[in-house]
């Protein structure tokens, strides 16, 4: 089964989604609203969501903290067979490839509720206005939505296809040039005027960034330089 994470508000501080069930038919049906942490092209522990315009493979997970708290109250609400362990996205990384670990679905009400998680929710206030983002009911979405994800994973594979709506690639290439303006920024600042390197040292750093870049922006373009 696939489902489908659309991104459509991205803000300085969280992402506002809608999840999304595929059918074979091609028509989608709606699960739930989504909240998650913000954009950022390099991680940021607890401040940034996951690499998006990618898929994952969606587990169960049986271990961990966040695993039991989950089993305790479910198997007070349902009993012992409904919950199966977290559903876990696999390989998950940043948009600079950095790795993230243990990204969960789960319950929530705001960006602070999430480590580079999807909180879920069935009402969603404008994280425009709000900046931290707000889902409610999210216990009652997530209750809804798992056993069908659940038993997915269990009986067919699961996977997720995030697609970032709200951050065009141009702006992904502004925030290399802006990252990497701040490398030049910080290694002048470390000279010592005794030992400030000269204006032709200053150039050709600057022209090796500038091919760097070229070379970053031609691969979010999908082309190869040698």
């Amino acid at each position: 089964m696939k489902i489908i994470l659309l991104r459509f508000s991205s803000q300085e501080d969280s992402t506002s989604g809608a999840l999304f069930k595929a059918n074979d038919d091609g028509t989608k049906d709606f699960l739930c609203y989504t909240i998650e942490d913000e954009y950022r092209l390099k991680k940021v522990k607890g401040e940034t969501r996951i690499k998006g315009n990618t898929t994952y493979k969606v587990l169960l997970r049986e271990e961990g903290s966040m695993t039991a708290r989950y089993r305790a109250r479910y198997e007070a609400k349902y009993g012992k067979d409904w919950f199966k362990g977290m559903l876990w996205l696999q390989d998950t990384v940043g948009y600079s490839g950095e790795p993230f670990s243990y990204v969960y679905f789960h319950a929530g009400n705001s960006d602070d509720s999430s480590l580079g998680c999807i909180i879920t929710g069935d009402s969603q206030e404008n994280n425009v206005l709000k900046k931290d983002g707000w889902v409610s009911n999210s216990r009652q979405s997530f209750e809804r939505i798992y056993p069908v994800l659940r038993d997915a994973v269990l009986q067919e594979g699961l996977e997720l296809e995030i697609i970032d709506w709200d951050y065009p690639a141009q702006d992904e290439k502004a925030d290399i040039k802006k990252i990497v303006d701040e490398e030049v920024r910080k290694e002048l600042s470390n000279k010592s005027p005794q030992n400030m390197i000269g204006a032709m040292d200053i150039y050709e750093k600057i022209s090796e960034i500038n091919g760097n870049l070229k070379i970053l922006e031609a691969k979010l373009e999908g082309k190869n330089i040698i």
